[in-house]
């Protein structure tokens, strides 16, 4: 994801308060964004295994990449390595366990 995509949009801070937020809604938004990437990152991870083609290999890095951007680090507030979580998801599908 380019970090210029939101360069010339409105800021909420611009015409939002911190109070003006609903922090649950928030979270819950992380999570669900969050929670359906790994599930992408899974089963590309499963479909490269299976099928280990040019395409599926371009679409996994492309999912993995997205653990090391600024947008993976704004939903996990800084609190998690992207690269270890994406590890981690995808030896966790390899081995057949349930991704979150």
């Amino acid at each position: 994801m380019s970090e210029d995509l939101f360069a010339n949009r409105p800021r909420m801070k611009e015409y939002l308060k911190p109070e003006d937020l609903n922090t649950d809604a928030c979270v819950d938004l992380a999570a669900t964004i969050l929670s359906e990437q790994a599930n992408e990152l899974a089963h590309a991870a499963r479909r490269y295994a299976s099928s280990p083609t040019k395409e599926n290999r371009q679409h996994l890095a492309m999912l993995r990449d997205w653990y090391k951007s600024p947008m993976f680090q704004a939903l996990s507030c800084g609190l998690a390595d992207g690269e270890k979580v994406a590890q981690d998801i995808i030896k966790d599908a390899l081995r057949g366990r349930a991704v979150l």
